[in-house]
Order: structure tokens, then C-alpha cells, then sequence
């Protein structure tokens, strides 16, 4: 469908790809059933300039929006905030 459609798709497993400049490259952000917790830094503050500035948007799913500290990862407050403090 993205073929068909004029657009790629990347799938990453973790955040170590994520920053400022692999970002850039992109218009739309999804996650799916990947949680907030245990982002490198890097990866936090890329992804909170790139929602923050307008770069590109953002969808969703599942446990995109689990919150709360968990297996030790602290929670990500500007994460929760963005997430309208749902689920904490």
C-alpha cells in the first residue's frame, strides 16, 4: 500500500535510531504497541522537538499509551502530559 500510495515505511524495534535527524525525515510518526518507557534520552528529546515544533505528527496504538514506571524505567513526565495523563 505505501508503494502504491508514493510513500515508505520504516520499522524500528527500539530507539537507538531515533533522533533529531532521523526525524527530520519523516511527516508522520507511528507507534504501534511500542511503550513510552525505555527510551534512550536521545530518542526522548527528538521525538518531543519534533511534536513540539510542528515537524510532523503522531499516531497511537495500544501500548504506545501504557504510562506509569515500569520494570524500573522511570516515568517520562512530558510523555504522560502528552498523553493527558490518561492512564496514571
Amino acid at each position: 500500500m505505501a508503494a502504491d500510495s508514493n510513500f515508505y515505511i520504516d520499522y524500528i524495534q527500539n530507539t537507538d535510531k531515533i533522533d533529531k535527524k532521523m526525524l527530520d525525515s519523516y511527516q508522520l510518526f507511528i507507534q504501534l504497541d511500542y511503550p513510552s518507557f525505555g527510551w534512550t534520552n536521545t530518542a526522548m528529546n527528538a521525538f518531543q522537538d519534533y511534536i513540539e515544533s510542528g515537524k510532523g505528527g503522531w499516531i497511537g496504538f495500544h501500548h504506545a499509551s501504557l504510562l506509569g514506571v515500569f520494570d524500573g524505567y522511570p516515568l517520562w513526565s512530558w510523555y504522560t502530559d502528552f498523553m493527558g495523563r490518561t492512564f496514571v
